[in-house]
Order: C-alpha cells, then sequence, then structure tokens
C-alpha cells in the first residue's frame, strides 16, 4: 500500500546555489546606482509615462480612423 503524505518525512533543506550578498544593515549605506540611460531614474520615469501616453494616443488615432 503506498505511504500518505502524512507518513513521509519532510525534504531536507538546501543551501541556496548562488551567492546572495547580506543586506547593508542601514538602507542609506547601499549606493543608488544610476541607470544605464538619461542619467537619473526621474527621467526614466518621465520617459516611460510619456512613452505609454503617445502609444495611447496612437491608438486611439487608429481606432478612430478604421472604425
Amino acid at each position: 500500500m503506498p505511504e500518505s503524505v502524512e507518513d513521509r518525512a519532510p525534504a531536507p533543506r538546501s543551501t541556496p546555489s548562488c551567492y546572495t550578498p547580506p543586506m547593508p544593515s542601514n538602507r542609506r549605506e547601499m549606493p543608488d546606482e544610476p541607470p544605464p540611460f538619461l542619467g537619473t531614474w526621474p527621467r526614466v520615469y518621465t520617459a516611460v509615462v510619456v512613452y505609454l501616453a503617445l502609444l495611447i494616443a496612437l491608438c486611439y488615432v487608429f481606432t478612430r480612423a478604421f472604425a
């Protein structure tokens, strides 16, 4: 007769296979790296919002033109 789930021993816990560096004790010690383009994070966020607004406007124009 097959053993039930309750009869099985729990699987052994293993350590992660990749190295995870410890977090700094204070959040302010962790430097904020600049984005790879546009220089600052607010510029990146602004570019994303502008892109999405243009994409929505383009979809609206296509919808009105081909309706």
